[in-house]
């Protein structure tokens, strides 16, 4: 048997019935030319049973492979280096595909042969699928990525955007060249953006002005049971500070007054937001003010970073009120296994020197 065109790979963890469903919109393309491989990447019994279901209905086009490591990058990984196809199709388990994506995609793809990656437009839906919530949902530029990358010759006609796995496209050869996804990001967050801007450094990127993909918006039910036991802010602002560091490793020009301006930018919005998950808890007040006085230093014209500061001397009535949502019953330590390294998140090399320098002026 010749191999397929397109590869069209899907993590399957705890979707149940909605992998069902995107198979089925792949199952349903104007472009044939194609296979399925489902990793089951340690998924619960109802979508096991899901993934034997449609391997016997469609067996000349369906197939399953395990990956043991749990996260998006080694289920992603495995997909693609067991996949046969020219191209890879990425798919969430619980999103659908527009009849004509691989049609289109494949058509733009061959057009365009320098191109890294080919993506389109999304409609945002609700969890049934009944009605479209966000129409024509466009690619960005990462608010971390855009102020390093703005002055880059290419930002303006073609910006280093993060494309949502379910609508995007590329070749396998491309993505073998990049080190596909970087598995220091799993179990989930950030990879697809440390993906997205390694792809964006071989290449260009070619979008299409339609929808191609359907994002099913989870329940609250459904969000809960499928990130249960996979990942909490820490872990969100872990990624975000790994990313930080290999941009930071690969644009950071400490001699540039320019450049270091434009890290201490990113340093000060990063560390203010993750203040703004320290808060809550009980001890919280006192850890999220270092990170805040980090960020004002960062950036002391920055109005954001000053409001917040003065949130950490509040009582926690006010701060309840302040922050509109309940505060935690319970300590930091609870949700973030080691407070040291929280600490060190968002850390540049030139913080380290100037600290030395302090020490060395003070001693």
């Amino acid at each position: 048997m010749a191999d397929p065109v397109v590869s069209v790979v899907i993590p399957a963890y705890r979707s149940g019935p909605l992998l069902r469903e995107a198979v089925d919109s792949i199952m349903g393309q104007t472009f044939q030319d194609f296979e399925i491989i489902l990793v089951d990447n340690n998924a619960d019994e109802e979508t096991k049973t899901i993934i034997s279901e449609v391997c016997a209905l469609y067996p000349e086009k369906v197939r399953t492979v395990h990956e043991p490591v749990q996260g998006n990058c080694s289920a992603r990984n495995r997909g693609i280096l067991e996949a046969r196809g020219q191209y890879i199709a990425l798919l969430d388990d619980d999103d659908k595909m527009y009849p004509e994506r691989l049609e289109c995609q494949v058509s733009m793809a061959n057009n365009n042969p320098e191109a890294t990656v080919i993506y389109g437009l999304m409609d945002v839906i609700t969890y049934d699928g009944s009605k479209i919530v966000i129409p024509r949902l466009a690619p960005s530029v990462e608010f971390f990525v855009s102020p390093v990358m703005k002055d880059h010759p290419r930002y303006l006609t073609d910006p280093p955007l993060l494309v949502a796995p379910s609508v995007i496209l590329f070749s396998k050869e491309k993505a073998l060249k990049v080190g596909l996804f970087d598995t220091l990001f799993n179990p989930c967050h950030t990879e697809d953006t440390d993906f997205c801007f390694r792809m964006w450094h071989l290449g260009p990127f070619v979008g299409i002005n339609r929808p191609l993909s359907m994002y099913r918006q989870a329940s609250p039910t459904f969000f809960e049971k499928k990130r249960r036991g996979m990942v909490n802010w820490f872990q969100v602002r872990k990624n975000q500070n790994q990313f930080f560091k290999k941009m930071a490793s690969q644009y950071l020009d400490e001699k540039d007054p320019h450049s270091r301006r434009k890290f201490r930018e990113v340093q000060s919005q990063l560390l203010r937001e993750t203040s703004h998950d320290i808060l809550p808890y009980i001890d919280g007040k006192e850890f999220a003010r270092k990170m805040l006085l980090r960020a004002i230093k960062a950036k002391p014209l920055e109005f954001k970073n000053w409001k917040w500061l003065l949130r950490t001397y509040y009582s926690r009535t006010m701060l309840k009120k302040s922050l509109k949502k309940n505060l935690l019953s319970k300590y930091l330590a609870e949700d973030v296994p080691d407070l040291d390294s929280l600490k060190a998140f968002y850390k540049l090399s030139f913080d380290a020197k100037g600290a030395e320098k302090e020490k060395n002026r003070t001693s």
